[in-house]
């Protein structure tokens, strides 16, 4: 974490950040988020970024204190201070203090300045694991802090060897806790549309690999999957990162296969 963040109306130190404990996004779980990356001094995608935050506020009915343009004036002045042209903002808006833990008043707004982490570059060479879990995210239009499923499964995932967890429900695939899913068939891309969350990788995605590859916007079933020429996760910290491998069943053979090869040379050095 850099040393410098925002808290409501001004930069503070990082350390010097308090929450109280009365806020409504720890008794109520009642808060949003977004997570995007800084690259040479700007803010990736920002327009697609900050829609999607200003609609999750929308939805969830929370007021963000500030407009959009003078919050890409406090990511600068943040990432200008840290000396972080290459990092990771994320965005953090709370319910805010209730006395009765329910009520609300005034939120509780934060912006918060991460070192940037390269990904292993094994992890795109050999692929990673996936566990499943027969859940759906509530509100998958919103990109909430509400990640109890995949923060209660820890111990499963560190037996897995697993970097996120895989939704399905009535046997239909949705997404990872922390990215969307995609298998390939027949040199064709499969990705479920419904009750996902708008990914803003997975937009930009689509849009450059359509070009490539067909790519289909329907759903797609659990037995879809054992079967599949590959499958692979976007996200914003991962770009297309192959999986090969779901609890205990191999996908295709366990092997990174040459058309998810392709795919992420395609894509990845946009992210």
């Amino acid at each position: 974490m850099h040393a410098f963040s925002f808290f409501n109306d001004s930069v503070v130190k990082y350390t010097d950040l308090n929450l109280h404990v009365s806020d409504l996004g720890i008794h109520r779980g009642y808060a949003i988020f977004d997570f995007f990356k800084i690259k040479n001094g700007k803010i990736h995608w920002q327009d697609d970024y900050f829609d999607r935050f200003y609609n999750s506020a929308e939805l969830a009915d929370l007021d963000v204190p500030v407009e959009r343009e003078e919050l890409a004036k406090i990511i600068h002045e943040l990432i200008s201070k840290n000396e972080s042209p290459e990092s990771f903002i994320k965005l953090l808006l709370t319910g805010g203090h209730s006395e009765n833990g329910f009520d609300v008043d005034k939120t509780n707004f934060m912006v918060l300045n991460y070192e940037a982490a390269p990904q292993d570059q094994a992890l795109y060479d050999d692929g990673v694991n996936l566990i499943s879990a027969f859940y759906q995210r509530p509100t998958p239009e919103i990109k909430t802090t509400n990640y109890f499923m995949s923060a209660s499964l820890h111990k499963k995932r560190k037996q897995f060897n697993a970097v996120d967890v895989l939704y399905h429900l009535d046997g239909i695939v949705t997404e990872a806790s922390r990215a969307n899913f995609y298998i390939v068939r027949d040199d064709e891309i499969f990705t479920t549309e419904d009750d996902v969350l708008p990914g803003v990788t997975r937009k930009n995605f689509i849009k450059t690999i359509d070009k490539h590859y067909m790519v289909n916007q329907q759903n797609v079933w659990l037995e879809d999957i054992w079967d599949a020429d590959g499958a692979f996760i976007t996200s914003t910290t991962k770009g297309v990162m192959p999986i090969v491998k779901i609890d205990d069943t191999l996908i295709a053979g366990g092997k990174v296969t040459d058309t998810v090869k392709d795919i992420m040379n395609i894509f990845n050095p946009l992210t």
